[in-house]
């Protein structure tokens, strides 16, 4: 009899572990909600024809949404999610491995937030070559993680599971060429390899 409850106990803990989520987002669990308005966080590159973007974070050139814009959510689905900034439309679309790691609103989160006020002191305290690859919105030897972070977003979730603990960031520039971002021991980058 203590057997079994033993069993069952710990049947029971295992059940429960596997209903957490397996990914928790930067800011923690998310409220992102469509009808709400955001400031992104970081900057985004855009198709400049089409006005989408992907969870993947292709480095597309021709447009980027810089940080700090608001964006209005509009709709969210499991698979896009359509919203408006500087008067434009545009669909963000959720790469199917994403899906398979986390949710789209923890996805959102880790590049939208509520707090304007936060998000500017946070780049005004970032070193000049920081402030520099933001504002060109790029890579820069010599940038910080959170700099990097902010001039060209995260890395895809299903490469880079924890990036501030990863010393090698993978990007696509696009669905074919590829590019790796370097880290040295104190966080800076010290070389950009791949198709950059």
């Amino acid at each position: 009899m203590k057997i079994n409850c033993v069993w069952y106990l710990t049947c029971i803990s295992i059940f429960c572990l596997l209903l957490l989520p397996t990914h928790k987002s930067a800011a923690g669990t998310s409220k992102i909600e469509a009808g709400n308005t955001y400031y992104l966080e970081c900057n985004l590159h855009a198709d400049p024809d089409k006005n989408k973007l992907s969870s993947v974070n292709y480095q597309l050139a021709g447009k980027v949404l810089k940080w700090g814009t608001p964006i209005k959510i509009k709709k969210i689905s499991g698979k896009k999610v359509k919203f408006e900034a500087s008067g434009e439309n545009f669909t963000y679309e959720i790469h199917k491995r994403t899906r398979k790691i986390t949710t789209v609103r923890d996805h959102l989160a880790r590049f939208l937030t509520t707090d304007l006020n936060k998000l500017k002191t946070r780049v005004g305290s970032l070193s000049s070559v920081d402030k520099k690859g933001i504002e060109d919105g790029r890579a820069i030897v010599g940038m910080s993680k959170q700099g990097i972070l902010i001039a060209i977003g995260y890395p895809p979730e299903f490469v880079v599971t924890d990036p501030m603990a990863a010393s090698n960031w993978q990007y696509w520039r696009n669905r074919w060429g590829q590019f790796t971002i370097i880290f040295d021991t104190y966080g800076k980058v010290k070389d950009i390899t791949g198709n950059y």
